[in-house]
């Protein structure tokens, strides 16, 4: 009986402790120190850096000599006959010369074909009668056209007047570039000055650089031009 005893309180003491045991466990696992989360970063890390791929070796190939269908060329035909005379060729030296007296002459004969023309279409001109109602009114609106014109005041001009269908307006003229400029200008101001009532329906240029003269002549409406 006493060992039934023994054996059953030695039970409840195992026991006991296993309680003790696990309560000390629980609270161990309560009253635990909370350790604090470490501190977020925000750096970023940097971006691994791109490398360009190394281009293609470049690889240079020789052209290969063409040879003309008269005379085949080749590579061995230059080694064995370096020494081949070649054909002289004719100096600039020699070619200027010819080449400035024949420009020097076709222009001459421009100038004076210019000039020809120019004189046979003044002489035209002198040999017309005067129609006075039409040339008197005409010329004074040629006059005036250029005297309002601001462009045409660096132009000296040397005449306006008008016969029985043309009228002419000559102007000095020292270089081809004044000539071109009195032109354009002359042109310009008859188109402003009174709606254009004074721009010619046909006319002409003539130029005479060797006096340093340029005339316009204005063809009458309903005329056909004679100039020449």
């Amino acid at each position: 009986m006493r060992a039934i005893f023994s054996r059953g309180q030695t039970q409840i003491t195992l026991l006991a402790l296993l309680v003790l045991v696990a309560l000390a466990g629980v609270i161990a696992v309560i009253f635990r120190p909370v350790r604090p989360a470490p501190p977020i970063s925000l750096e970023f890390a940097p971006a691994p850096k791109r490398v360009a791929p190394a281009p293609p070796p470049v690889t240079y190939v020789r052209p290969t000599p063409v040879a003309s269908a008269a005379q085949p060329f080749s590579v061995a035909d230059s080694a064995a006959a370096p020494n081949l005379p070649e054909a002289p060729a004719e100096s600039v030296a020699e070619q200027t010369p010819q080449r400035l007296a024949e420009t020097d002459s076709r222009t001459q004969e421009m100038q004076q074909a210019e000039i020809e023309t120019y004189q046979r279409a003044n002489t035209n001109f002198d040999q017309q009668p005067v129609d006075f109602d039409w040339a008197t009114e005409y010329e004074a609106g040629l006059k005036a056209a250029a005297e309002r014109w601001q462009a045409l005041e660096t132009v000296s001009l040397a005449g306006v007047e008008c016969r029985s269908t043309m009228c002419r307006v000559v102007a000095y003229t020292p270089s081809a570039q004044d000539a071109d400029y009195f032109i354009r200008e002359l042109y310009n101001a008859l188109q402003a000055y009174e709606g254009g009532k004074y721009k010619p329906a046909n006319s002409s240029s003539l130029r005479n650089l060797s006096a340093g003269e340029t005339s316009v002549f204005i063809t009458r409406e309903g005329n056909t031009p004679s100039y020449y």
